[in-house]
């Protein structure tokens, strides 16, 4: 799963992920450009958007809040420890970053 979550009330898609991002990975970042937005379900059903970004985080990120783990996984690292991925991850967020030619 990637670092993020739901925009407060008021908050823009950008500011949430800035706080996002320091919440979870304690980190600020820089550089950051929208790739795009991709759509789904959340394994209970409800419709899920998440919007992706690149970006260039400043210090070291450190796993925080909900995030258990920090792992950069190659294409073969990801598919061996695909059974630890969200399906939207899987079915939404990896394909859309390999039709970018991002992964």
């Amino acid at each position: 799963m990637f670092p993020g979550g739901k925009q407060e009330v008021g908050e823009s898609v950008s500011a949430a992920l800035y706080r996002e991002i320091l919440e979870e990975l304690g980190a600020e970042t820089k550089n950051v450009n929208k790739l795009g937005v991709v759509t789904g379900n959340t394994p209970d059903g409800r419709d899920l958007e998440m919007h992706l970004f690149s970006g260039k985080l400043m210090g070291e990120p450190q796993p925080l809040a909900e995030i258990e783990e920090i792992a950069w996984m190659s294409r073969v690292e990801v598919k061996a420890r695909s059974s630890e991925m969200t399906p939207m991850t899987l079915g939404h967020v990896l394909p859309f970053l390999e039709s970018a030619n991002i992964f």
